[in-house]
């Protein structure tokens, strides 16, 4: 092959690794070139990836070792103007991005280097003031996290099997019965209801506010084979008749009745209500009370999809129907259309922002942002952790990914490898939903005016930060995870990487 053939083909592979942004695979190829054949292309070229992969000082030795060749162009003085910057010698990033500006003052490189240097600034100072969050890693581990709680309570239920077994043919539910179940519900937490029916059929109650909704899919996918095989295993919502009356503002759910129409384009409901409490009062404080009463039933992201508007009736009409049945039929009017319910608030997401593009405060910078936890994120902003503290009773975590892009990246890069990453989180780090390997599962993710947000609920943290490091080598970034609530603990993952 010829000498020219060889250089063509290494320069067209070190252009795909720049564009995908594999800056250390570069590195390797052209350290592995021995020096007496490395010439001023591969030089820069080697001085850009080592910028883009932290390396400052190693960046200067490389264009200054081709000073003679790089002061006639824009390029060498611009990356040198990077390197200088980073290493804070702001004397000099001035003499080479001026004379970058000199040499191309028709290109736009140099005033995009200048606001970025105002931004990153910004955000060195910001993690700067941060650091007295900052914790190793250990700290961020529940003493009893969820996964192994998961397999403390399988471990219960295979050990008694025999007796729930007994429970399920004698279809038996009494107190003694529900003290029983709370043995091996308390291994989990406290704030958990179930019950055991004929048919093999254990079941988790839950009310809609509930946080276990995104914690027990996984404890359900987690059951030993012999007994999925057996049993009939799966999540509901309060039913009356077997829990106490369920009531808002001194009004029984059971009397509130409710009916529908269907909006097939948007795939919305339109709700009508009617309960004889209601006729005293003003239908915006109706209302009100109604919408509080699904949330104790359903999840809040599965009204936001679902619920277009609500409308009080003054008297009640033949199709009416209890409210706490609305989900289910719902569910068959989807059908008819050949659609399926999304019933796990976990796959439902809802679109917020906050606009605030000048703040000290994490999050608060968001301007879009997507999330199927909605709960945590309005309680972030209120400076209330109540969804996180009931997460971390569970021993589950709570957490979120917080970054900058590379300056170097244009819009539509940045989009690509954003979703490109975060199917990487999901693939690699997190593993698939359901399948009961998983250890934990992406919540949403945001975009800000300084960092771009990751959120996650993990159920094992220890193995987290085992599987974290091979996504720190996959991407040159600077990651930090922090609790999802104000003011929580920060874990700088890079300067705790394992390599």
């Amino acid at each position: 092959m010829k000498l020219i053939q060889v250089e063509q083909e290494l320069c067209q592979r070190l252009d795909e690794l720049r564009n995908s942004g594999d800056y250390c695979s570069i590195i390797g190829a052209i350290t592995s070139i021995p020096d007496y054949k490395l010439d001023y292309d591969l030089v820069t070229r080697l001085a850009e990836a080592y910028l883009r992969t932290y390396k400052y000082r190693e960046a200067i030795d490389c264009l200054l070792s081709v000073s003679d060749k790089g002061a006639e162009d824009y390029m060498w003085h611009f990356i040198l103007g990077q390197a200088y910057y980073f290493t804070n010698d702001m004397t000099k990033v001035n003499e080479e991005i001026g004379k970058a500006f000199e040499l191309n003052p028709e290109g736009d490189y140099a005033s995009d280097f200048v606001e970025f240097c105002h931004i990153y600034h910004y955000v060195k100072l910001h993690l700067e003031s941060l650091s007295e969050r900052l914790v190793p890693r250990n700290r961020l581990i529940p003493k009893h996290q969820f996964s192994d709680r998961v397999s403390s309570f399988w471990k219960w239920f295979c050990d008694n099997e025999a007796k729930l077994s007994e429970f399920s043919e004698n279809n038996v539910c009494d107190s003694e019965v529900t003290a029983f179940l709370s043995e091996g519900t308390n291994l989990i937490t406290k704030d958990i209801q179930c019950f055991v029916e004929k048919g093999f059929k254990f079941t988790f109650v839950l009310n809609g506010s509930s946080p276990l909704y995104y914690l027990l899919p996984y404890l359900i996918s987690r059951a030993p084979k012999n007994i999925q095989n057996k049993w009939d295993i799966g999540i509901s919502i309060p039913k009356l008749n077997r829990c106490n009356d369920l009531s808002v503002n001194g009004i029984p759910i059971k009397n509130v009745k409710i009916s529908f129409n269907y909006e097939s384009e948007s795939d919305k409901f339109n709700l009508y209500f009617y309960s004889e409490e209601f006729q005293s009062i003003e239908e915006s404080e109706a209302s009100i009370i109604v919408v509080d009463m699904l949330k104790l039933l359903f999840s809040e992201n599965l009204l936001r999809l679902y619920i277009d508007t609500l409308s009080l009736l003054r008297s009640p009409t033949d199709e009416m129907f209890p409210m706490e049945q609305m989900c289910e039929k719902m569910s068959n009017v989807l059908k008819l259309s050949g659609k399926e319910m999304i019933e796990n608030p976990s796959d439902i997401r809802v679109a917020y922002a906050f606009g605030n593009e000048y703040t000290d405060k994490l999050r608060h910078d968001t301007l879009s942002g997507l999330t199927s936890l909605l709960n945590s994120v309005a309680e972030y902003i209120s400076d209330v952790n109540n969804t996180y503290m009931n997460m971390e009773n569970c021993g589950a975590k709570l957490v979120y990914l917080f970054y900058t892009w590379p300056m170097e990246m244009d819009e539509d890069k940045i989009f690509n490898l954003r979703y490109d990453f975060e199917y990487y989180l999901i693939d690699e780090i997190l593993g698939k939903k359901g399948s009961g390997r998983e250890i934990g599962i992406a919540l949403g993710s945001a975009s800000g005016s300084m960092y771009e947000y990751e959120d996650l609920l993990i159920y094992d943290m220890s193995e987290f930060f085992k599987r974290i490091d091979r996504m720190l080598k996959d991407y040159q970034f600077e990651f930090h995870l922090a609790e999802f609530c104000p003011d929580g603990n920060i874990v700088n993952l890079r300067s705790e990487m394992r390599l």
